[in-house]
């Protein structure tokens, strides 16, 4: 049999033969260099100050209901971060480690935007929304 035609058989049985076999264990490390090393490069997270659907325009209603609309921007991230799932020998016979590209609010204030349309009468609460000053996004770790 041709080393190519065994490939696939061997690769089944390797984290068996790690135990056996010290190259393997210089191999897992190599390619646990370069997951980390392309990691990196695959995480594409965005920030950006958007108009939301759903929220365009602004709308917040009073306890009399009276309204006030207002067009406003609001913190946002978009993109995909890198997560890797890897096989186990015990259940749940996985192991995940996931990430999602979030805002970073960690020194971000809050400050406070007037919503300029207001119906006659409408109460200050309904004027004014409270938008994060955050700037940053980044690939945040799920638990």
């Amino acid at each position: 049999m041709h080393f190519l035609q065994c490939l696939p058989f061997l690769l089944l049985f390797l984290p068996l033969l790690r135990h056996f076999l010290p190259v393997q264990i210089a191999v897992s490390f190599a390619s646990d260099q370069f997951l980390s090393e392309s990691s990196a490069e695959a995480n594409q997270c965005e920030f950006s100050l958007q108009k939301v659907p759903g929220l365009s325009p602004l709308v917040k209603t009073d306890r009399n209901g009276r309204s006030c609309r207002g067009e406003v921007k609001l913190p946002f991230c978009r993109g995909f971060c890198k997560s890797k799932e890897s096989g186990t020998h015990s259940f749940p016979h996985r192991e995940q480690e996931a990430y999602f590209c979030g805002i970073v609010t960690d020194n971000a204030q809050m400050k406070n935007v007037t919503l300029d349309e207001c119906e006659e009468g409408a109460d200050e609460e309904a004027r004014l929304v409270q938008i994060s000053t955050a700037t940053e996004c980044k690939c945040i770790k799920m638990t």
